[in-house]
């Protein structure tokens, strides 16, 4: 083993001192931009702070945290993306979905209508629509696309709806075995009109072709 003098001893030390100090100075002002994040939501209404108490009282359920706090799903589902922020997980919604239905039908802000269908599952939504077919809530972009007489190309169009924030989600689900995903688009039957203008503008710029 090789001998160290004491200067070389000595600077290591000073150096690992400087690492913890380093790593609690991180860590604290990690702290405090969670905290001050927390503050300004408590002024703007609190909605997220509201649901990280729940949370840290073992009530996971976003339904009861609904109830509890005179919530409706939209605004729950809302503050997921703010809870995830603080290291906080918010169960995703997998039921009720007339409840849901509810709320998108009387939604009209695009941001809050896109946090419910991030707050929900590629296997509920699929699930949902398979068992409803009546129902008129949830459409497949590249079914839409198909019907709208253009190539179901839902990757393309989804990426221009997400950009010119018009509520869409991507859902992601691993294939076994095959090491690739199974990717599905998924938007709003309230907003067919708008997505079919944003299909034609993008087929005018040579974005998107017409089937043939």
């Amino acid at each position: 083993m090789e001998s160290q003098s004491l200067d070389e001893v000595y600077t290591k030390q000073k150096d690992f001192i400087e690492i913890l100090k380093t790593g609690k100075r991180k860590h604290l002002h990690e702290t405090r931009s969670q905290e001050s994040k927390q503050i300004r939501s408590l002024k703007r209404g609190g909605k997220s702070v509201m649901i990280k108490e729940e949370l840290e009282k073992g009530i996971t359920d976003p339904k009861e945290i609904g109830k509890n706090l005179g919530l409706t799903s939209v605004q729950v589902a809302d503050a997921r993306k703010t809870l995830r922020n603080w290291k906080l997980d918010l169960p995703r919604i997998t039921r009720d979905y007339a409840e849901i239905q509810k709320a998108i039908e009387v939604e009209n802000d695009d941001k809050k209508l896109q946090g419910v269908l991030d707050g929900l599952s590629m296997e509920s939504v699929t699930s949902f629509v398979r068992n409803n077919k009546n129902q008129t809530t949830f459409l497949y972009l590249g079914n839409l696309l198909g019907e709208l007489g253009y190539t179901k190309n839902a990757r393309l169009v989804g990426e221009k709806l997400k950009a010119d924030g018009i509520p869409v989600a991507k859902y992601m689900r691993a294939l076994r075995g095959e090491g690739k995903s199974l990717i599905t688009w998924v938007v709003l039957n309230k907003d067919k009109q708008r997505i079919s203008d944003v299909a034609d503008e993008m087929f005018k710029s040579s974005e998107l072709r017409k089937r043939p």
